[in-house]
């Protein structure tokens, strides 16, 4: 016979499910809470309290969850493939392109944050967090109605996020409907179709969202004080890191990643996209550049050589120019146009150095040796992606992997 206690946790864990599967997550994650408090190892209970900080975008605690499992049951086949996911080169692609966004808005370049964060939903729309991040960053340039219709979006992830809950009263009259307040269709829960969409990011925009409104004092104010405030946003978000910086508590959020070489440099950012353009129309770069991206991720390829190829030619060195050449380069690399492709990255190490997919084209120009069967010269490559970005998801890869270990035994 069950303990009661048993049976009880059964119960909440079927609970914690059916949340799931009507996208409450804030609920979910209040049972599997409690559940814990009964049975602390739990694999299933472990498991599931990772998927909820996956889906918040707390990536940390997702990742620390999943490695709990894997300590207590080696052979857990679902947090080994969330941690082999986290881990892998798409991933750490992703979240580079997320810490730019995250960047920018650390510079107060809400408009090229918004930019970035489009076309990170583009590839993946399942987190909370780049929801949270974009909206605020469309507060900021005034686009309230943009910024409703994004946290309205998140909260088809999370229906009862009480972070966006409160954003929505910044720009929603109190008269008009909750959007949480309907029930979703339920979906058929499955770990496989959370596998299938990758819903991978960092806690980054959980964090910045979080600080932007209790450092501003939002939830505390009137109701007529509201309407001044959102327009006063955009200053209390340049505040943003002086705020964080008076914090005893916590190292600055954006010092951790610069701490951590995962975020370039403000200073290099900025000339970036100061430089050049004098003698160019911005708006002509600027439409070559979105053509050319917007057909990458669409699968056009003769479009976007064209269109990224026209943005490469300016050689303003902005930051469209070196989205540009990055993206020409690997287009390159994936036709397996070889030659190319190396002159691509070799400038692009040449002219952005210490930017970001630094390490990205450390490890495609090793690679390409690779492939040329020029071990030698891809050894090089691989032990300064080593050097320089030692724990890059890249260096798991088998290719880089293999030539590694065939010199250690040399």
């Amino acid at each position: 016979m069950k303990d009661i206690n048993e049976i009880s946790v059964s119960s909440i864990i079927d609970s914690a499910m059916e949340s799931i599967r009507f996208h409450d997550i804030t609920m979910a994650y209040e049972y599997l809470w409690t559940a814990k408090k009964y049975e602390p190892e739990n694999a299933e209970i472990l498991n599931l309290l990772a998927l909820c900080h996956f889906t918040w975008g707390d990536f940390e605690k997702a990742e620390a969850s999943w490695k709990k499992v894997m300590e207590l049951d080696a052979a857990n086949s679902e947090a080994s493939s969330f941690l082999s996911d986290l881990h892998s080169p798409s991933f750490q692609f992703w979240l580079k392109k997320y810490y730019e966004a995250v960047n920018q808005v650390e510079n107060r370049h809400y408009e090229e944050a918004q930019y970035l964060l489009w076309n990170l939903l583009k590839e993946n729309d399942g987190f909370v967090g780049v929801y949270q991040l974009l909206g605020l960053s469309c507060l900021a340039t005034s686009e309230k109605n943009t910024a409703r219709k994004v946290w309205q979006k998140g909260l088809e992830i999370d229906c009862s996020n009480q972070l966006l809950l409160n954003y929505l009263e910044l720009v929603i009259p109190d008269t008009a409907p909750r959007i949480g307040g309907k029930e979703p269709e339920p979906t058929r829960f499955s770990w496989q179709q959370l596998l299938s969409k990758k819903m991978l990011a960092w806690g980054v925009a959980g964090v910045l969202c979080l600080a932007l409104i209790l450092q501003s004092g939002i939830f505390f104010l009137a109701k007529q004080d509201k309407e001044a405030l959102i327009h006063d946003m955009q200053t209390q978000i340049a505040l943003l890191n002086q705020n964080i910086a008076r914090s005893t508590s916590n190292t600055p959020v954006f010092a951790q990643y610069n701490e951590a070489g995962l975020v370039g440099s403000s200073a290099k950012n900025n000339e970036e996209i100061a430089a050049g353009g004098a003698d160019i129309d911005d708006s002509k770069e600027s439409h070559y550049y979105m053509e050319g991206y917007n057909a990458y991720l669409c699968g056009n390829l003769q479009k976007a050589y064209s269109n990224l190829g026209m943005v490469v030619e300016m050689n303003t060195h902005s930051y469209r120019n070196r989205e540009a050449l990055y993206y020409l380069a690997l287009l390159h690399y994936l036709a397996n146009d070889y030659d190319n492709a190396e002159n691509k990255f070799v400038k692009y190490l040449d002219d952005y150095p210490d930017t970001n997919y630094f390490d990205e084209s450390l490890y495609y120009l090793g690679c390409i040796y690779q492939a040329k069967g020029q071990n030698d010269k891809a050894l090089q490559f691989y032990t300064k992606l080593q050097e320089v970005a030692p724990h890059s998801g890249y260096l798991t890869a088998s290719a880089v992997k293999n030539v590694i270990q065939a010199n250690n035994k040399q």
